[in-house]
């Protein structure tokens, strides 16, 4: 998981096509997957998934305008 974040980090943070707000997000997503699919007994709280909700969408949106506009 590290060389995904360190990859996309290199191609999308650094050229700024996305923010370091937006990577914080990814960042997020992915440790909070890692911990879903790995921890024991790890559960999201309401307000943790409401707060995110927002963002992951913005990014979503980022990163697929970002494809869109590569093929």
């Amino acid at each position: 998981m590290e060389g995904v974040i360190a990859q996309f980090s290199d191609t999308a943070v650094r050229t700024g096509q996305v923010s370091a707000d937006d990577f914080r997000v990814y960042s997020k997503l992915l440790n909070w997957r890692a911990k879903g699919d790995y921890s024991d007994m790890f559960d999201f709280s309401k307000v943790d998934v409401d707060d995110v909700l927002p963002k992951t969408r913005e990014f979503i949106n980022k990163v697929k305008s970002l494809l869109e506009n590569q093929i």
